[in-house]
């Protein structure tokens, strides 16, 4: 009876301990993208600054709850896992157009906040897609965790009064997992 019991034990043992295992393969990942919508400088949005260019601001939002993906897991997200943000150029008025140094790009929640300050003058050219750099990623990761909308903003200065449309992407990929 004994070398009955042992085995059975055993097999209890590794099925009890296996059960977070059996519930990680169902694992889902996705891939979404978080796009602010068309985002315009100005003439009659700018302030002329002195002699040198045009202050800003503009400001979008993102709506992450706007992904039937991330809708439909909401509850059972794990975790973000950011690729990439990045600001595409989408359109510039005149060539030569540079944001000046200082200029800010802020993603702001309730409760966070990601900011990155260029600093250097960046030369804006229609179809340039610019990648940020890492170190904010961990901010934004943070954002997305609140599972709300959020806005995103730029702030600072242009060398000119050109007309600039871009756009703030966020390319993620989402783990859910529906037992858990």
């Amino acid at each position: 009876m004994k070398k009955l019991i042992y085995p059975i034990l055993s097999i209890l043992f590794l099925s009890l301990g296996s059960c977070d295992k059996a519930k990680d393969l169902a694992d889902v990942e996705f891939d979404a993208q978080l796009t602010t919508p068309e985002m315009t400088i100005a003439p009659s949005h700018s302030k002329k600054s002195g002699e040198t260019g045009y202050d800003f601001s503009t400001t979008e939002t993102i709506n992450p709850l706007s992904n039937a993906d991330i809708k439909e897991y909401l509850d059972k997200i794990q975790n973000w896992d950011i690729n990439s943000v990045e600001i595409i150029v989408v359109s510039v008025s005149k060539a030569g157009t540079h944001l000046t140094a200082g200029t800010e790009l802020e993603m702001k929640s309730d409760s966070n906040t990601s900011t990155l300050k260029f600093e250097n003058d960046t030369p804006i050219e229609v179809g340039t897609t610019y990648d940020l750099p890492t170190e904010i990623y961990k901010g934004v990761e943070s954002i997305l965790n609140e599972k709300k909308e959020f806005t995103v903003s730029l702030t600072g200065g242009l060398n000119n009064d050109a007309i600039v449309v871009f756009k703030v992407n966020i390319d993620v990929t989402i783990t859910a997992n529906p037992l858990k």
